[in-house]
């Protein structure tokens, strides 16, 4: 993991390293910092040239200035504004991608690619920002969880993305990257989608439903899967649809559900499923309908709000968590225009424009500014609202002077995408350091003061909560910060004195204070004298002023050097000498003082410090998740270990097992992320290379690189790579 220090005068500046290690995508908030965020600056980067002179001169750079790209995990807490737009109409977020219309009628979707959700004309797998999606006039659009139909302004019906359960009612189940016509019929009014289903309402009242039918949420009176529409009897005002349960209402203003009810959300006092519709009780007045995977719920004409179904996270909005088969009223307000639901949350809309959420909270969805469960409806902001989107761990909304919100954590791309060229992060501070965790980016200030954004669950940004923060956010009040080492939910600074702080998660003793137990505010360790700190997965190693090296934390593989596999919850020394040092995920690499040699111990092969290939010489070294890179004394980059995505820049994805010559051009820094490899040359210029499926090199998303790819544009004394982000001081 990254030592980064600020220079000071009580010694040399300590070239450390910081590692990274894989975790699945699914685990990433794809909530990454959008222009207008609340306390954070994006300012629109210009390359011109990649010489250090032409590009200071630019008045797009900013000399000690953060910049990033890639997705990084600092979920909005609270509503944080998407884009500058203020004319957006429509909004809707799915599985993993979100889709709005503008006043003018264009069509713009970003987030997931993976099964051309997008409707950009390739399923690339990627993650992408607002991007307009041809140039037709469009409606609305609505998102299921990887696709997405939209009516046009003559009000036909296209869909587009995955289609293996026939969901896009094109007549066979093969995937379309862009938008296809659902027949040639132009008089559709409104359109729904569900994970593998769709359903749509014309000008006729007629409701006509495709896609798969496990459940019989297509309302056919059987269980048999339609490759196109197929009607459902009746005259439909309106409907929704998702999660196999369909509930929709009549022109006589009768409430009906079918499909799965197994969580008794088809409202007939009973968990009974069924393949055709069935009416919820006997009244009438029925409004507008939204279900979630288990509960459903209703407006009425005289504006009040109906839940039932499964409540097991307080998703019905009764003050409770006890489940109900039934509708029942969710308080006694009676101003309620319209409800919308998924998974275990719910939010809705009062005609004042209020919005109100409730339900599960651990992903920051309901907009409350914590992650804490509601039962009954929570007022979000004070703001007016003209409609809300829901999705799994997301939700967008429109306000009413048309600029689009959104919160939570997402999946990878959901709320916005990845940014695939540098960003200006924050332009009202110089910084001197920078770390990044998995989740979590760390700096301090050239005043010496630290600062911390991003995901704060393990209270890894030392903010004394779990509270996670999309800005940066300054850690306590003092000034007197040297380096700083963010690992996979923990982070350790060393202060001017020479004193050493850790916090976050601690499961493994990682912050060597003597016990397994989280922190969410820095505690001093003991000792003094320290210079240096580099925080692993679950480890932690420090050198002294005198050049002693200690380790603690996770030992299973040997990662700390002590010759055994036990665990430490406090430091240990490992030995003398040692000039620099980087912690890996289950192991360690050290340049020793004297000699200049490289070390390495851990992965289960050794416990104890171990010769790499001396005699050769190193001053500089980066340790990852299984792949190394270092900087020889003469300026050479090598690198070697895991290489499936070109992260070792060797121009092919072949392994290696000892150092190979990645460029014999004079190299300043190399960092080492999950699946990618950045580095600054002698010239300040910035290179990356390995995988780059989320923005993570900086080329614009131009896919994986096998060889080093210049960062156009932005010359750079510090990097630091995230899991699927990087991140570099200007």
């Amino acid at each position: 993991m990254l030592n980064q220090a600020r220079p000071a005068p009580m010694g040399p500046d300590v070239r450390g390293n910081q590692a990274r290690w894989y975790v699945p995508a699914a685990l990433f908030a794809v909530l990454a910092l959008v222009a207008g965020m609340p306390g954070v600056v994006l300012a629109a980067f210009t390359a011109t040239t990649s010489s250090r002179a032409d590009v200071s001169a630019t008045p797009y750079f900013f000399p000690g200035s953060v910049y990033r790209w890639g997705i990084d995990a600092a979920p909005a807490t609270t509503p944080a504004r998407y884009g500058a737009a203020s004319d957006w109409t429509a909004l809707a977020t799915g599985g993993r991608h979100t889709c709005g219309v503008r006043s003018g009628g264009s069509l713009w979707c970003w987030g997931l690619n993976d099964e051309g959700q997008l409707g950009l004309g390739a399923a690339d797998g990627l993650a992408h920002q607002a991007t307009r999606v041809g140039s037709a006039s469009w409606r609305t659009v609505v998102t299921g969880r990887e696709h997405t139909c939209a009516l046009q302004t003559d009000n036909s019906l296209w869909c587009w993305g995955s289609n293996d359960s026939a969901e896009l009612g094109v007549g066979d189940t093969t995937d379309r990257a862009a938008p296809v016509q659902i027949g040639t019929a132009t008089n559709w009014s409104m359109v729904t989608v569900g994970t593998v289903d769709t359903c749509a309402i014309n000008t006729s009242d007629e409701l006509w439903c495709w896609g798969g039918n496990g459940n019989g949420q297509l309302g056919q009176g059987d269980y048999t899967s339609r490759i196109t529409p197929a009607q459902v009897p009746g005259s439909w005002a309106y409907a929704a649809l998702t999660w196999g349960t369909t509930c929709a209402t009549r022109t006589d203003g009768t409430l009906w559900c079918w499909g799965w009810g197994g969580e008794g959300q088809l409202g007939q006092g009973n968990t009974t499923q069924y393949n055709a519709p069935v009416q919820v009780g006997s009244a009438n007045g029925w409004v507008q309908t939204a279900t979630g995977p288990a509960h459903s719920c209703a407006t009425r004409t005289d504006g009040t709000l109906w839940c039932w179904g499964r409540n097991g996270n307080g998703q019905l909005g009764l003050g409770d968590t006890t489940p109900r088969q039934l509708p029942e009223q969710v308080g006694t307000a009676t101003t309620w225009t319209s409800v919308t639901a998924v998974d275990e949350n719910t939010c809705g809309v009062r005609t004042d424009g209020s919005l109100f959420c409730w339900g599960l909270n651990g992903d920051y969805e309901l907009g409350t500014g914590d992650d804490t469960m509601r039962s009954s409806p929570q007022q979000v902001g004070m703001a007016i609202w003209l409609s809300v989107s829901v999705s799994y761990r997301g939700t967008c909304g429109i306000q009413s002077d048309g600029s689009a919100w959104c919160w939570g954590t997402g999946n990878p791309g959901q709320l916005t995408a990845a940014i695939t060229t540098p960003r200006l992060t924050d332009a009202n501070r110089a910084w001197s350091v920078i770390t990044a965790g998995d989740n979590h980016m760390c700096a301090i200030g050239t005043d010496g003061t630290l600062w911390c954004l991003g995901l704060n669950d393990n209270g890894q940004l030392g903010l004394a909560s779990t509270l996670s923060h999309p800005a940066m956010t300054r850690v306590g009040t003092d000034g007197d910060w040297l380096s700083v080492s963010a690992g996979g939910a923990s982070t350790c600074a060393v202060r001017t004195d020479g004193s050493l702080w850790c916090w976050g998660a601690n499961a493994s003793g990682q912050l060597g204070l003597g016990d397994t137990a989280d922190r969410a505010a820095p505690v001093q360790v003991a000792g003094t004298g320290y210079r240096a700190v580099t925080v692993g997965a679950n480890h932690t190693c420090a050198v002294r002023q005198n050049d002693t090296l200690l380790c603690w934390g996770a030992n299973d593989q040997g990662q700390l050097g002590l010759g055994d596999t036990t665990a430490r919850t406090t430091p240990e020394v490992v030995g003398p000498a040692w000039l620099s040092v980087s912690a890996g995920t289950a192991y360690t690499c050290a340049i020793q003082r004297a000699t200049a040699y490289l070390s390495c111990w851990g992965t289960g092969t050794a416990t104890t410090p171990q010769p790499t290939d001396t005699p050769n010489t190193y001053k500089a070294l980066a340790t990852g998740y299984d792949h190394t890179c270092a900087i020889r004394t003469s300026g050479s980059l090598w690198c070697w270990g895991a290489n499936t995505t070109g992260q070792l820049g060797v121009g092919d994805t072949t392994s290696r097992t000892a150092p190979t010559l990645v460029s014999a051009d004079p190299w300043r820094r190399v960092e080492v992320g999950s699946q990618h490899t950045c580095g600054a040359r002698e010239d300040g210029s910035l290179w990356c290379w390995g995988a780059g499926d989320n923005g993570q090199l900086g080329d614009g998303g131009a896919g994986s690189r096998v060889t080093p790819g210049l960062v156009a544009g932005l010359t750079s004394r510090k990097v630091a790579l995230g899991g699927y982000a990087t991140y570099a001081l200007g």
